[in-house]
């Protein structure tokens, strides 16, 4: 299973890119369009997106610029 995850500063949840989906093996592309779960647009800043995928995980950080 996939999971890609958005966190802010303050280790809020802010999107959910994909949810512990089963995909076949293969390359994927997941875009953040810099809104949070509800569509508001998210402060400039530093953001941590968490990838895990079968139960292993990495994380790598992101800059939001508007």
């Amino acid at each position: 299973s996939v999971s890609v995850r958005i966190y802010n500063e303050l280790g809020q949840q802010v999107r959910v890119l994909a949810a512990e989906a089963v995909r076949p093996a293969g390359s994927y592309q997941f875009v953040w369009d810099g809104r949070d779960q509800a569509g508001r647009f998210q402060a400039s800043g530093t953001y941590v997106l968490v990838l895990a995928v079968n139960g292993a995980s990495e994380t790598h950080k992101l800059t939001l610029l508007h």
